[in-house]
């Protein structure tokens, strides 16, 4: 039977409490580094002062921030996936020009060389990007070749009769474009693609200007030109004509990663929020005793509590998955990326959903600084500013709920996925009442494969059922291991607004496909469900909110 989220749920859920004490470890100074290196001077990272970024990610990595997850004999700590994911977290919230810098360095930036490197390629370049030497960029998008990245690409490589090739084109919207020293660049061959490695200097490659953003204002963003750039046969990556296999995986690893460095920021944001509900004071009193600010900040850490959930399940999951897999082997990088693939929907899913959920307590803090809020002096205006590209970043959330949707619809119709029988009755206060609702969504949605592929709304109905159950599960489920009181209370606040989502997204569909059974099913889930009392969960969850000033859960 298949393992998918959507048959059952997993037998060993990873929570973040059950991080190790050198997780824990790494999880506060990382935490310590932000708050004293990076936060207070972010003046001077939006000026875009010159050499700051790379003098920052030097005191990152002299940290050992920069080496986690890569092997020992390159320069690195070794650690794993979970280790990765706290850093990515904890080194994005409050500055994100600084987090996408070292976001994009260790992450896009580094991964290619790090799964898909030849021995040589590695031993030569990974210690220079442990050590803060060397920073990475990532380059695939063109002007014609954004969410069709493939598809549209036009920058071409020429191999040469002495096996070297020659690289023309462009690629443009590129972070740490102007400040680094590899980038993994991706080009069409005669036939397929590839990715090579472009060092900063080679005759040919130049980087524009800084690019005049809305948000991120202090992190590189350029367009790169490659005139004739001889690139060595050396600096070929992985195999001539599957630099796609390179791509998808960095995208997998990509969403992911954001999804935890939107978590993080989300985090601060929060904390922003209840400290100034605090001090605002109308009507004689603070705005934090008004009923209204009490359901802002409830509605947002138990966004938070979903979306902390879900990355460390996949976090956890993606761990297990990779253990005793050696970093230094030549297939590596292949089974890296089977691993990611197995794992697709879920980065597609997370990234979509913590994005999503980002923006809503941004748009909260906002409100709740007031007219403040609009200002620049104070922090809620770049957050708001900073957040709106990340619906936007590593696959726009429209291109990923149509791919959540279509590849599960395509392994239940392969047999990969063999979904279980409905019960007659199903109980929607349960996960598994609510998976057996997403189960008759997508088995009317197998039968529908024509409506499906012409109609993207529909395939986003189905996608966001998804995206709720799985967020649901995830936050339930955590709550049930622990038996935390808090939990399971942040469990019940998610579940008002998401799983009234859901079921709303169930009844859109089912008039779509025309579907009287979906309808139904939708109609009696809905008068059957147990809606808690947001009013009392407001009050409680609040109390604690501001007795902490901060989301009082995670690492």
């Amino acid at each position: 039977m298949s393992e998918s989220f959507l048959v059952k749920s997993p037998d060993n859920l990873f929570i973040p409490e059950q991080a190790s004490q050198e997780d824990r470890m790494l999880a506060a100074s990382a935490r310590e580094f932000m708050e004293k290196e990076i936060i207070p001077i972010s003046d001077e990272i939006e000026s875009k002062k010159h050499g700051l970024l790379r003098e920052l990610i030097k005191k990152a990595a002299d940290l050992g921030f920069t080496s986690v997850g890569v092997d020992e004999s390159y320069g690195g700590l070794g650690m794993g996936e979970i280790a990765y994911t706290v850093l990515a977290e904890k080194l994005f919230g409050g500055q994100a020009s600084y987090g996408i810098t070292w976001n994009v360095n260790i992450g896009i930036g580094r991964m290619p060389l790090a799964y898909y490197g030849t021995e040589e390629q590695k031993k030569r370049l990974m210690p220079k990007i442990c050590s803060g030497d060397y920073v990475t960029a990532y380059a695939l998008t063109e002007a014609e070749a954004g969410s069709d990245a493939l598809g549209g690409m036009k920058t071409k490589a020429i191999k040469q009769p002495d096996g070297n090739y020659l690289l023309n084109g462009q690629k443009i919207f590129i972070t740490n474009g102007g400040i680094s020293d590899l980038y993994t660049v991706f080009a069409r061959l005669d036939e397929g693609f590839a990715a090579f490695l472009v060092e900063k200097g080679m005759k040919g490659f130049s980087t524009g200007k800084e690019e005049n953003k809305l948000g991120l204002r202090g992190s590189s963003t350029t367009t790169l030109f490659f005139d004739d750039v001889r690139i060595p046969k050396e600096n070929l990556l992985y195999n001539e004509g599957q630099g796609h296999y390179i791509a998808l995986t960095a995208l997998d690893v990509g969403r992911f990663d954001l999804a935890a460095a939107f978590l993080g920021e989300a985090k601060y944001d929060l904390a922003n929020a209840i400290k100034y509900s605090k001090e605002r004071r109308q009507f004689g009193k603070a705005i934090a005793e008004f009923g209204m600010t009490q359901k802002k900040l409830a509605k947002a850490a138990a966004q938070i509590y979903a979306a902390e959930s879900g990355v460390y399940r996949f976090a956890g999951k993606w761990e297990r998955l990779c253990s005793g897999l050696d970093r230094t082997a030549a297939d590596y990088g292949k089974k890296m990326m089977d691993i990611l693939r197995a794992l697709s929907e879920e980065s597609s899913i997370l990234k979509t959903a913590v994005s999503d959920i980002l923006a809503a307590v941004v748009d909260d803090e906002v409100q709740i600084y007031g007219g403040n809020g609009f200002m620049e002096d104070y922090p809620a205006a770049r957050s708001y500013r900073d957040e709106r590209v990340f619906r936007i970043f590593e696959g726009t959330n429209e291109i990923n709920r149509t791919v959540i949707a279509k590849m599960l619809t395509k392994q239940i119709t392969k047999g990969k996925i063999v979904l279980e029988t409905a019960p007659a009755n199903i109980d929607p206060n349960s996960i598994e009442g609510a998976r057996a609702l997403l189960n008759l969504a997508y088995s009317k949605a197998t039968e529908e494969a024509k409506l499906l592929n012409e109609n993207q709304e529909v395939v986003g109905y189905l996608s966001d059922m998804t995206i709720m159950f799985y967020l649901i599960e995830s936050a339930y489920l955590r709550a049930k291991k622990t038996g935390d009181e808090i939990m399971l209370l942040l469990a019940h606040r998610y579940s008002i607004d998401s799983f009234s989502l859901f079921l709303d997204s169930m009844n859109r569909l089912a008039k779509a496909f025309g579907s009287d059974k979906l309808e139904n099913a939708c109609k009696k889930a809905y008068s059957d469900w147990n809606i808690a009392d947001e009013v009392k969960l407001n009050r409680k969850i609040s109390a604690l909110l501001l007795e902490k000033e901060c989301y009082p859960l995670g690492l």
